[in-house]
């Protein structure tokens, strides 16, 4: 899976489906955008992604992705987690985001917070393009 759980309702329910249809000792490669551990950042990043978004559900957090892997029967054997460098404008357009909407994110992301901008090391401004990065998180996993 890569790169939609994000846009899944029902994560949980997706797990358990992977689980179930993969054969004993089968393997899952699942790679996603996470949110930070830290609550406040991490309803900041789902935030803008919902309203550039509306299929978007829900970023999880590496340590989400750890027990929601491992307690529907999987054993992680590789895990990795990345930065994925962002343009706004490549971000907004990719997703059909209409105009009044991508000025509003645009200032939530030049007014955002330094912990904020720091953590997503946020730079550039609305008269050039802003420049972001998510994690992203790769793991490999086996059926048990």
């Amino acid at each position: 899976c890569r790169t939609a759980a994000h846009h899944f309702i029902d994560i949980d329910l997706s797990v358990k489906e992977w689980n179930r249809v993969l054969s004993k000792n089968g393997v899952l490669i699942v790679a996603d955008t996470i949110s930070p551990e830290n609550p406040d950042i991490s309803n900041w990043m789902n935030q803008v992604e919902l309203l550039r978004d509306p299929s978007h559900s829900r970023n999880l957090t590496k340590t989400e992705w750890i027990k929601l892997i491992e307690s529907n029967n999987f054993s992680i054997t590789d895990l990795k987690v990345t930065t994925v460098p962002m343009s706004f404008d490549d971000w907004v357009r990719r997703s059909g985001t209409q105009a009044v909407g991508i000025r509003y994110l645009e200032n939530l992301f030049i007014d955002a917070s330094d912990y904020i901008k720091k953590t997503f090391n946020i730079r550039g401004s609305n008269t050039l393009d802003i420049f972001f990065q998510w994690e992203c998180i790769v793991i490999r996993a086996e059926r048990l």
